[in-house]
């Protein structure tokens, strides 16, 4: 596996067909494709006066710099014009970098950055074994079965022979019956065999396809963290540009001023003196105080999405019902029913002996621990999460009721958002007519909790304004929305607000269909918990939940959905995982004994 990890992706490279553990190491250079290429086919393609590199895996090309084959044909040829080897060389060109200053640190030399000191490498946590220093053994070969099953015994087979005219047909037919089940567990054997190399061929080509993909992660990774340095690099050059322009800018008024001043002590002139008093003036009037008036820090954000999902890259379907039952053993299709009798035609059940009763006890035994199994493999099933969000809590009714937003938001909810901004803020930009919104009506409202505008339904007008103010404003049109204030709920995010009649805008009908645009928020309830000591929710556990959530991020792990309504706990976003140590909602209300759980049949209190 390893020597596929890090094969040059040239088909004529010549050491890919030496395996053997005395081979001389070769460096692979990373391609802007994110594949490799040994130091002997990039000399090689300089050599031939070729300035790019043609990926044989992909078919990408990778342009390869002038200072690059530059250096190239000066370590190889001793001076750096471009220059083939011709057919009279039959050695395999080989050069070494010394010299960094000509190397520049580019997405794909990075062997020859690393020969040079341009960049270091430091072996890390070693989450998944590459193999970097080729210290791989292979496993030795497992055995794919652990019985060995006989060949058809030729006595066994000869046995209808053998009773053939010394018996009734109903027991020869027995007999036959039985025989052609023994072959049949032989050929059934050869079929378990069969699947047993076939599923083994399946694991090594999924655990290679694993290989191939987190390698090439790994490698884009690579690419990105040098595109980023080069970004950063750049942003803090342009700062340190625009510092060296004040820097002279400040350097030149000075030395005119310096001179000025000089010049004006040997002035007699009283003409002359108003001109230099003139110049004096100017130039003591060009700015000249520093300061940083934006205090602007460049600073790098990471993707937090980009870094959660990394956990799950890679999933294992594990459906534990679908791989316990995939195969099964059936009985053959007996062409006959016979059972023993005896005299007088009266039927008898089969009597086992000793070995038939160990045998059943066996069986029951086995389909019993199968059982068990079963049910430890798929408890972990029912209880795993079923997804975690970043949400925001917007209204907290009890600990069973509350809702949320996501702070990702849905494509529908980007699309629903940049149109409501466009009507708000170019099309309709003043708010409806007093006295024309009725109780329960829709319209647009700017939130200052999430300093966005929202869809609302309006409740209420209520007086912002003291009287004597509302007196003041009486004739003025301006005066009645500033003396008028609004509740509203707000429709996206389950809570009511109260702001002033000039944050509200009339209605765009189509963005309020509830088909094409539902609404945002999710109604929510703590998983599995009830009010403590009580059947209702004291203010004390309320006050309890709503100081947990307030004011910060959280992330929601979904339990399960019962009539629309997620049943979830809650953790700060800050927490990468509940398991850290630190308690999630669900804890800190049980162990404060603001809550306690839910007891099922199965659950002891505790």
């Amino acid at each position: 596996m390893a020597a596929k990890l890090h094969n040059c992706s040239k088909n004529d490279c010549v050491h890919k067909c030496n395996r053997s553990s005395d081979a001389e190491f070769r460096l692979l250079y990373l391609l802007s494709c994110a594949h490799s290429v040994c130091e002997t086919c990039l000399v090689k393609v300089v050599t031939n006066n070729e300035t790019f590199v043609k990926c044989d895996a992909c078919a990408f090309i990778t342009n390869i710099e002038r200072d690059i084959i530059k250096n190239i044909n000066l370590q190889v040829n001793g001076h750096a014009h471009e220059t083939s080897f011709g057919a009279a060389n039959t050695g395999i060109p080989k050069f070494s970098v010394n010299n960094s200053e000509v190397l520049p640190v580019d997405s794909y030399v990075f062997g020859q950055a690393f020969n040079a000191g341009s960049i270091e490498a430091r072996k890390t946590v070693e989450t998944i074994d590459i193999d970097l220093d080729g210290d791989f053994e292979p496993q030795q070969k497992k055995h794919l079965s652990t019985v060995e099953m006989e060949d058809n015994d030729p006595f066994i087979l000869g046995a209808p022979d053998r009773i053939r005219n010394k018996a009734k047909p109903e027991y020869l037919e027995v007999v036959e019956f039985a025989i052609k089940s023994y072959v049949q567990q032989k050929d059934s054997w050869r079929g378990i065999i069969t699947e047993k190399i076939k599923i083994d061929q399946q694991a090594t080509k999924l655990e290679d396809d694993i290989t191939k993909n987190f390698h090439l992660l790994h490698s884009l990774l690579q690419i990105r963290e040098m595109e980023a340095k080069k970004e950063l690099k750049e942003a803090f050059a342009m700062k340190e540009r625009e510092l060296s322009n004040f820097e002279e800018q400040l350097s030149s008024q000075r030395r005119q001023l310096k001179s000025l001043i000089l010049k004006s002590a040997q002035v007699n002139l009283e003409s002359d003196r108003k001109k230099v008093e003139v110049d004096l003036m100017k130039a003591a009037s060009k700015p000249s105080l520093f300061s940083n008036e934006s205090n602007f820090e460049i600073g790098i954000s990471y993707d937090q999405d980009i870094k959660r999902s990394l956990r799950h890259y890679a999933q294992v379907s594990r459906d534990a019902t679908a791989i316990s039952n995939s195969y099964k053993l059936s009985p053959i299709d007996s062409p006959i029913c016979v059972k023993p009798k005896i005299n007088g035609g009266t039927i008898i059940e089969p009597v086992y002996d000793d070995d038939d009763d160990i045998d059943v006890e066996i069986k029951e035994s086995v389909e019993s621990d199968q059982a068990e199994q079963l049910e430890i493999i798929e408890e972990p099933v029912k209880i795993q999460r079923l997804k975690e969000e970043v949400v925001t809590v917007t209204r907290v009714t009890t600990p069973e009721n509350f809702c949320v937003v996501l702070e990702s938001a849905s494509e529908v909810g980007i699309a629903l958002q940049k149109e409501i901004d466009t009507w708000c803020l170019n099309t309709y930009r003043h708010p409806p007519a007093l006295n024309t919104l009725n109780n329960g009506d829709y319209c647009f409202a700017f939130s200052d909790m999430f300093q966005k505008w929202c869809r609302a339904r309006f409740e209420r007008a209520n007086e912002k304004a003291s009287s004597s103010i509302a007196q003041r404003f009486r004739n003025i049109a301006i005066g009645g929305f500033v003396a008028k204030g609004a509740i509203v709920s707000l429709i996206d995010f389950g809570t009511e607000a109260d702001i002033e009649y000039t944050n509200i805008r009339e209605k765009r009908e189509e963005l309020f269909d509830m088909t094409v645009y539902p609404q945002q928020f999710i109604k929510c309830s703590l998983y599995n918990i009830r009010p403590n000591p009580n059947d209702t929710w004291s203010k004390q556990s309320i006050d309890c939940f709503k100081r947990f959530v307030s004011d910060r991020k959280m992330i929601m792990y979904v339990k399960d959905v019962v009539d629309s309504v997620h049943m979830v706990d809650l953790s700060h976003f800050d927490l990468l995982d509940v398991s850290s140590g630190k308690s999630s909602l669900i804890e800190l209300m049980v162990f404060t004994k603001n809550a306690k759980f839910k007891f099922g049949d199965t659950n002891n209190e505790h």
